[in-house]
């Protein structure tokens, strides 16, 4: 992409160059954490999110009961203060689309 600026008063042309990385729009679901101390699948990551802040997580207890909510999330749950088990949860993606899925907590375990 080339950026043209054409500045009227002095009749001057200034151009640079502006390089446009494409974004990976794909989201992998996980579907396990093993917050164990291990540095290795501590948190629920999902890839790319990155690009597209202002996402939102929620996740729900397997009875329905909300448990984690967060307008912006940063790939940064790790189960805290939640049992081993499977959890639901659904991502609202900041372009619009939503994954609702499940995964499991799995302390002890190894990744």
């Amino acid at each position: 992409v080339t950026l043209t600026v054409n500045q009227s008063i002095c009749m001057e042309t200034y151009t640079d160059t502006v390089y446009v990385t494409d974004l990976d729009c794909d989201i992998p679901v996980p579907n396990v954490i093993t917050p164990n101390g291990d540095s290795h699948n501590e948190f629920l990551v999902f890839q790319n999110l990155q690009n597209f802040p202002g996402s939102r997580l929620v996740i729900y207890n397997r009875w329905g009961n909300k448990l984690y909510d967060d307008p912006d999330y940063r790939n940064n749950y790790n189960g805290k203060d939640h049992s081993d088990g499977v959890y639901y949860f659904i991502l609202y993606v900041s372009d619009g689309r939503v994954f609702p899925g499940f995964f499991q907590i799995l302390r002890g375990k190894g990744s």
